[in-house]
């Protein structure tokens, strides 16, 4: 009854959720025994709901996501209470008064069991995961439709800190993904073969990439890396639609090719903290240009810059100890090497009788 008469309301003055003072008289006066509700919607004006369904082109799950848990996080509310409010902000207003598509299911307090999954529309009941120990490990999402992913840390009280292998590989529609706060690593072809996927945006604490994690995502233009990410696995990235990295200095380990057949990627800046650069890493990057080369380096693996074409020198400095004799394979007929008087780089250059120049 509640749902009807508040959608009454909105669609018999609109304007009010412009003006929080407003809105909440307009509650008062009609709902004079729904305090608490009165209070949720209002911190929900407050944070900028009604701009954002303004905005959005579909009312989904991670949209509920995204204000119930700042309402549970900031305002104290529960998040059967919480994740009402936003339902019937978007189901009453957004649907009913803007004509949005919803896709989110009632979950008033009094109706949602844990015992009964197909009750209520929380957003966490999305996602399955396991313990391993006392370590708990999002295995995946029931939903494959979804197009915006924020992968949430806490599910039936328990705080998530690693992503599964294959968690979300192949996800067909996923264009975003957002792993919140709490994660410490993100297993092996975690998000593989999402085709669709855009843009990723990792947490501050993220300590380990492992192999194939982002490997196939061809749409995948956007990915931040905290200072935090510590090693990155085999072919972690490798074909992906990344155009230019900037890895923090806090990254170590470098597994094998792991941007091998970026092909649109042009430049890149190094962690200081590397020692080599690894097998493969480059291989079929045909647009790299440009490369900050890291001052710690001492060796250059087996075709780490093999088929990258677009590249017409490369400075190698005089620490670095050892250089693969396939390091540079298939490289442009133009390619130069610049490196110092009797450094490795000159005497790999005569004996592959490659082009260079002294500096």
């Amino acid at each position: 009854m509640f749902r009807e008469n508040f959608t009454k309301m909105l669609q018999k003055y609109p304007n009010c959720v412009e003006d929080k003072k407003i809105f909440a008289a307009y509650m008062k006066d009609l709902f004079p025994g729904e305090k608490l509700m009165t209070n949720v919607l209002t911190s929900l004006l407050e944070l900028g709901i009604i701009e954002d369904i303004n905005l959005s082109t579909e009312l989904n799950a991670p949209f509920s996501y995204r204000y119930t848990k700042n309402l549970m996080d900031n305002y104290g509310y529960s998040e059967e209470n919480a994740g009402n409010a936003v339902f019937l902000m978007c189901v009453c207003y957004g649907e009913a008064v803007l004509g949005k598509t919803c896709t989110l299911q009632p979950q008033a307090a009094a109706e949602v069991t844990r015992d009964d999954p197909k009750v209520g529309g929380l957003y966490q009941d999305l996602f399955s995961f396991r313990m391993n120990g006392s370590k708990a490990v999002i295995t995946g999402c029931n939903d494959a439709s979804i197009r915006t992913l924020v992968v949430p840390n806490k599910l039936q009280g328990k705080f998530m800190q690693s992503i599964d292998r294959q968690a979300f590989s192949g996800m067909a529609n996923l264009e975003q993904a957002v792993v919140t706060e709490g994660f410490v690593d993100i297993g092996s072809a975690a998000f593989e073969n999402c085709n669709k996927l855009r843009q990723v945006i990792l947490p501050y604490g993220i300590r380990s990439i492992a192999d194939r994690t982002f490997a196939g995502c061809s749409s995948l233009t956007t990915i931040n890396m905290p200072e935090t990410v510590f090693s990155m696995g085999n072919y972690s990235l490798s074909g992906t639609g990344i155009k230019s990295v900037m890895m923090p200095n806090s990254v170590v380990i470098i597994g094998r090719g792991v941007f091998r057949d970026c092909d649109k990627l042009q430049d890149i800046k190094l962690s200081t903290s590397m020692t080599e650069i690894s097998e493969e890493m480059f291989w079929g990057c045909t647009n790299l240009k440009k490369i900050v080369f890291p001052s710690n380096v001492r060796k250059i693996g087996k075709n780490a810059f093999c088929g990258c074409t677009a590249m017409k020198e490369f400075m190698i400095p005089d620490h670095v100890e050892y250089i693969d004799d396939e390091a540079f394979s298939d490289v442009s007929p133009e390619f130069v090497i610049l490196c110092e008087m009797g450094s490795e780089a000159e005497k790999f250059a005569q004996k592959h009788r490659m082009k260079y120049q002294l500096i």
